[in-house]
């Protein structure tokens, strides 16, 4: 077991899998982890809208074939990647999708910019998880990138918002 932070075991994860580009726009709820893309040689593309970034990672993986991420802050930033989202699984393509969530102990309140990001995105990616427990963030991760490559389809991570930052006995999943 090793200890490390849930952001550094999520960057270690997409590291393995070779994922090295995220497109998208970063709120309050991903900033902890994109301080530690640049030393881990992702590179982030801030885009002007949601939608933009998720159609940009749709054609970059079709065109390189190397797996992107896509992220957007949650609530109403989310809802701008129905249509990409949509659009990369009818084109087969395999992408993380990455849903920041309202705080774990907050959700079903109706709390800021709240919505229901598991329902939104269920018929349009083949497969979809939210992190429960923070010690289970890399396996989660794991498990959604495999999906999403065997699968062909975009995948889906929904990570509440405070789960970052928690320190975690981890054990890294095999690849």
């Amino acid at each position: 077991m090793t200890k490390m932070t849930t952001e550094e075991a999520f960057v270690k994860v997409l590291q393995t899998h070779g994922i090295e580009n995220a497109f998208g726009i970063i709120g309050s709820a991903f900033m902890p982890i994109s301080d530690l893309f640049p030393k881990a040689g992702i590179t982030f593309w801030d885009v002007a809208h949601e939608s933009n970034g998720g159609l940009i990672a749709d054609g970059y993986t079709r065109a390189t074939g190397k797996m992107s991420m896509v992220i957007a802050q949650n609530g109403p930033g989310i809802t701008g990647l129905v249509t990409p989202i949509k659009t990369a699984y009818w084109n087969h393509t395999p992408l993380l999708l990455v849903t920041p969530q309202a705080a774990n102990k907050t959700m079903g309140q109706g709390g800021f910019q709240e919505v229901e990001q598991m329902n939104l995105f269920k018929d349009m990616v083949c497969y979809q998880e939210e992190v429960r427990d923070p010690s289970r963030m890399a396996e989660v991760l794991n498990r959604v990138i495999e999906k999403a490559i065997r699968g062909s389809a975009p995948a889906q991570i929904n990570v509440p918002r405070d789960y970052w930052t928690q320190v975690i006995d981890i054990e890294l999943p095999p690849i």
